[in-house]
């Protein structure tokens, strides 16, 4: 057996005779560096101080044609600016039905079923076969020589289309599988999903959902939160997989790791990762019912947040609320678990709702859009770019119709077909330059 107290006696005794750090630096057998740190610190500042000093500004440098004056030329990828209230932009003869706001790019549809696209060209998300970006909306030609386009939704960094005859597209970034391909290949060019006949869509941060004409729900993309909705040990589901639990589905949401469902008869489906999609934080991995008191007249998912508007004309409000994005306050504005009403609204004149990032937008009867969230570039609409943490109004001199809260930049319809836009212009994607 070990003798545990002669063990700790030779331990005490190996500690006294052990030399210490000075000691060790003075025989050299560890070398002091914080003098010579100290010193190349100094010399450095010295020396950046010395060339910022002697260097020449860029006007001189004109003069001596040693550097080309640019500041006349464009460039798309480059801060553009921000539009801090919703202005016209002008579209020659397109009536627009509908709009979806990605991360850096818009999808716009006419009401002749045409799509256009701009912004930010990278990984394809634009679908005109390269990664260049856009500065005004442009058609893209692949899905107007498939015909009728129903709905077209962006995601992130990519975008899926509906058309009338039920054939989906998909095109942009492809890693996580989040286009329904069978790989995760970029696509620069709407790709028809074989097989699959769809009535609605939705497109994540990762992932994407579809409603087959026949009520089925199929999933595709990162599924590391659950939010593709099936049970899987791979992260990455490739091609689309049906979620069996549900059926009689009118619609679906996607988040950035959450989804969501709306039924036939009202009820809500929830899945995936966020605040408030279950009791104790953790992943819901398939299709779970959330109960909402009278049924679902309408849903709106963000990144982190959710809104619902109750068929009782209710509107509640759960998730991160760290700008304001629930419309009402919360402890420190902190993220809400509980789903609760919003005060001060008449819900009964709601129309429909929408969720960004960290913002959202509800539009009422009449056309008045009330905001509340982050209001960065701009985004809100409203003038100015202080946040708001109640619903609040914008757009007051147009009436809106439907409205897409992206990241950055926020475009709506009025309600004779005009289009509206507001936040960073960066990359074109607001479609006016």
């Amino acid at each position: 057996a070990i003798d545990k107290e002669a063990t700790k006696k030779k331990l005490k005794s190996f500690l006294k005779l052990r030399p210490t750090l000075d000691e060790y630096k003075k025989k050299r057998i560890v070398r002091d560096r914080s003098d010579s740190r100290r010193k190349s610190m100094a010399e450095a500042q010295e020396v950046l101080g010395g060339f910022l000093k002697r260097r020449t500004d860029a006007a001189e440098l004109q003069k001596k044609k040693i550097l080309k004056d640019i500041s006349h030329i464009h460039i798309p990828h480059t801060n553009l600016g921000d539009v801090l209230s919703f202005k016209v932009v002008k579209l020659d003869k397109v009536k627009v039905k509908s709009v979806s706001c990605g991360f850096s790019h818009s999808i716009i549809v006419d009401t002749m079923g045409l799509v256009y696209s701009c912004g930010m060209g990278r990984d394809g998300c634009l679908g005109h076969g390269d990664e260049k970006h856009v500065l005004t909306p442009t058609v893209i030609k692949t899905l107007s020589d498939a015909g009728k386009v129903k709905l077209a939704k962006c995601g992130d960094n990519h975008s899926i289309a509906v058309m009338d005859s039920g054939s989906v597209y998909t095109w942009g970034m492809g890693s996580w599988g989040r286009l329904g391909q069978g790989d995760q290949k970029n696509v620069s060019v709407p790709t028809i999903i074989k097989g699959l006949k769809a009535k609605h869509a939705a497109a994540g941060g990762y992932h994407s959902l579809l409603v087959t004409t026949d009520g089925f729900v199929y999933g595709f993309g990162w599924n590391r939160k659950g939010q593709v909705g099936i049970l899987s040990f791979n992260a990455t589901v490739l091609k689309p997989a049906r979620l069996h639990q549900l059926s009689k589905i009118t619609s679906v949401f996607c988040g950035t790791t959450s989804s969501g469902a709306v039924s036939e008869d009202g009820k809500l489906y929830v899945w995936g990762h966020g605040p408030g999609l279950s009791t104790d934080g953790s992943p819901v991995k398939e299709p779970a019912e959330f109960d909402i008191d009278g049924g679902v007249a309408g849903v709106a998912f963000g990144a982190t947040h959710t809104l619902v508007l109750s068929k009782k004309s209710t509107l509640i409000s759960w998730g991160s609320n760290t700008f304001g994005e629930l419309g009402r306050e919360t402890k420190d504005m902190k993220a809400a678990l509980a789903p609760t009403e919003v005060p001060g609204l008449d819900a009964k004149k709601i129309k429909s709702l929408n969720c960004g990032r960290n913002y959202s937008a509800i539009i009422l009867e009449g056309g008045s859009l009330m905001v509340t969230g982050r209001a960065s570039k701009g985004i809100l609409g409203y003038g100015k770019t202080a946040n708001l943490s109640t619903f609040s109004p914008s757009a007051e001199n147009f009436k809106v119709a439907s409205i897409s809260c992206g990241y950055t930049h926020t475009l709506a319809v009025t309600d004779d077909a005009n289009l509206l836009a507001c936040g960073s212009k960066d990359h074109g994607k607001l479609g006016e330059h």
